[in-house]
């Protein structure tokens, strides 16, 4: 087979389109999940830095008394 022949072929040949088409969307949907879980990250370390502090005050005060 020549080099045009298969180039005419692959090019006529779509199935391995929806395979690259599903796999970029796969990709678009794993960076919003990142993006969205980094956020959630954050917010949640926040929260333990402030339970942290507030207990560490709440020790400070009890035992200073």
């Amino acid at each position: 087979m020549s080099i045009a022949k298969l180039l005419a072929r692959l090019h006529r040949n779509e199935s391995g389109l929806a395979a690259v088409e599903y796999g970029l969307l796969l990709g678009v949907i794993v960076l919003v999940m990142i993006a969205a879980l980094s956020g959630v990250a954050n917010s949640i370390v926040q929260t333990w830095n402030n339970v942290d502090t507030q207990a560490q005050v709440a020790v400070h005060n009890a035992t200073a008394s």
